[in-house]
């Protein structure tokens, strides 16, 4: 028995030259199916939370105002008459940059839907640069979560340590 073909134990070489992710994009059937069944999902969530987006701005109105109007108008309870619309103001702002991961989800969803019916490569584009946008917010808001954390962290460390040489 001759020797000829080399170790036993190397991987097998292939034939085949380089696929160059650049020049060499085809989408399967597969693919497609995948992306036309999660486009309908896409845009159903996307409308549900543009839905309970305006939903929850307004119940935090109706709440801010009503909670002003409740309380006695006198010097004592103007401090708390000002909680309600100060307290508004700041969940809508904090509803206002859940805005965007919507409108981005939302945008993925209708382009995929559009490229599936024109096949338009340039649809398809758009949607997965949305879908970026998407994640890239979403990894933002997570970086300044994280450091908001470790924030709220050291002043609770500090805290304590300052508070064990107060006694």
């Amino acid at each position: 028995m001759s020797d000829n073909t080399g170790n036993p134990y190397e991987s097998p070489q292939t034939e085949a030259g380089a696929v160059n992710p650049l020049t060499d994009r085809v989408l399967t059937e597969n693919m497609v199916f995948y992306l036309k069944k999660a486009s309908p999902w896409l845009r159903f969530i996307g409308i549900c939370s543009f839905i309970s987006l305006g939903l929850s701005i307004l119940s935090i109105l109706i709440f801010a105002f009503g909670i002003r109007n409740m309380m006695p108008d006198t010097p004592e309870f103007a401090p708390f008459r000002a909680i309600g619309p100060g307290m508004a103001f700041f969940y809508i702002l904090l509803l206002s940059i859940y805005f965007f991961p919507i409108l981005f989800l939302f945008r993925f969803g209708k382009y995929l839907k559009s490229y599936i019916f024109t096949g338009d490569n340039r649809d398809l584009e758009e949607a997965f640069k949305n879908n970026k946008s998407l994640w890239t917010f979403i990894g933002v808001l997570m970086i300044i979560g994280l450091a908001f954390i470790a924030l709220i962290f050291l002043i609770v460390i500090i805290s304590a340590i300052f508070g064990a040489f107060i006694k």
